[in-house]
C-alpha cells in the first residue's frame, strides 16, 4: 500500500460534509472528491448561505470545508459563526493565498487544518485524516517553523553539500 493509498483509506468516512467556497468549480471538485471518500455533501456559494445549511442540519454534518474569500460572509466570520453553534466540528480552509496569510486570518478561532488551491486529491485526503483524529492534531505556524528550522540547522546542511 503506499502513502498516497494509505491516505486516502483513513481519510474515508460517512456522513454529511458542508462545502462553502464561491468558485463553482472548486466545490464540484470538492463534491466529487468528498463522495470519492464515502461522504455525503451539501454544498454552499457562500458563507451566509453556509450557515444557513449548517443550522439546518447542525446535528448531521460531520465536516466543513470553508474558502477564505468570498461575498457576502468571508470564510473566518463564517468559521467563527459555525464554531458558536458547535466547537467540536473540524474545519478544514481552503484557499488560493499562502497559508501564514490564511492562518492569521483565523488567528480567532480553532480550525483544524488548511489546504491549499490548487489541491491534490492526496492533500484534501491527508487534511480529513488530520482533521479526524481530533482537535489537537492542527499543526500551527509555530510547529511548523520550529520543525523547518531543525531540518535547516547547521548539522544538516553540512551534510547535504
Amino acid at each position: 500500500m503506499t502513502v498516497a493509498d494509505s491516505l486516502t483509506e483513513s481519510a474515508r468516512g460517512e456522513g454529511l460534509v458542508l462545502v462553502i467556497d464561491d468558485e463553482v468549480g472548486i466545490r464540484s471538485l470538492l463534491q466529487h472528491a468528498l463522495e470519492e471518500l464515502g461522504y455525503t455533501v451539501l454544498t454552499a456559494e457562500h458563507g451566509a448561505q453556509g450557515l444557513e445549511l449548517f443550522e439546518r442540519s447542525a446535528d448531521e454534518i460531520v465536516l466543513v470545508l470553508i474558502d477564505i474569500v468570498m461575498p457576502v460572509l468571508d470564510g473566518a466570520e463564517t468559521a467563527i459563526r459555525i464554531r458558536e453553534q458547535n466547537s467540536e466540528i473540524p474545519i478544514l480552509i481552503t484557499s488560493g493565498i499562502g497559508d501564514d496569510d490564511a492562518l492569521h486570518r483565523f488567528e480567532d478561532v480553532r480550525i483544524s487544518g488548511f489546504v491549499p488551491k490548487p489541491f491534490a486529491p492526496e492533500q484534501l485526503a491527508q487534511a480529513i485524516a488530520m482533521a479526524r483524529q481530533g482537535p489537537g492534531s492542527w499543526v500551527g505556524k509555530e510547529s511548523r517553523q520550529s520543525a523547518l528550522a531543525r531540518f535547516q540547522g547547521p548539522e544538516r546542511r553540512g551534510s547535504m553539500v
